[in-house]
């Protein structure tokens, strides 16, 4: 970030794991961390805090993981004692010149796309930036997945999962950003 600076743009991608500590507290969960272990995971506060304190131009964060403390299957992943209930992201959660896109609000379960082996939000994702070439604008590219994951998740799976964003209030982002910029 110090040598770009204001001009600076990061993108932050993570699928996989995502639980809730006994707050509440929204926490990403890598590979080498039991699931049962929330407080070994990655704080997405943590991350929302270290990228809002940067000078860069954007910071685009996207996460293809459910909170609600189920797997892909839906299937209860935490014990009774470690499962909370999440907290939504409030406005002043994010600051700075950052952008949150999610998989699904906090209560639903993050789907599996399991025909093409990926998770329902990373494969429209994926699919729309490919088409594009990435110069595609930030409100097009959540329109395109929030619609065709609402679909695909009601239709064919029978379960509802609604993708979310937010951008921080003080960041001057709007929905015409683009995303290759």
């Amino acid at each position: 970030g110090e040598v770009y600076g204001d001009e600076a743009n990061f993108i932050v991608y993570y699928s996989g794991h995502g639980i809730p500590d006994e707050k509440g507290n929204c926490k990403l969960v890598p590979v080498d961390v039991s699931i049962n272990d929330a407080n070994n995971g990655f704080g997405l506060a943590d991350l929302y805090a270290s990228l809002g304190e940067l000078t860069s131009k954007s910071s685009l964060v996207l996460i293809d993981a459910c909170f609600s403390g189920n797997d892909r299957s839906n299937v209860t992943a935490l014990n009774a004692v470690q499962r909370g209930i999440v907290r939504n992201l409030k406005e002043d959660d994010i600051t700075g010149n950052v952008i949150v896109m999610t998989a699904a609000s906090s209560t639903q379960t993050a789907l599996s796309f399991d025909d093409k082996e990926h998770g329902l939000f990373s494969y429209y994702l994926m699919k729309k930036l490919q088409e594009t070439k990435g110069d595609v604008t930030l409100g097009d590219l959540f329109y395109y997945v929030k619609t065709e994951v609402e679909r695909k998740s009601t239709v064919v799976l029978e379960k509802k999962q609604t993708p979310s964003i937010s951008v921080s209030k003080s960041s001057g982002l709007c929905s015409s950003y683009i995303i290759r910029g």
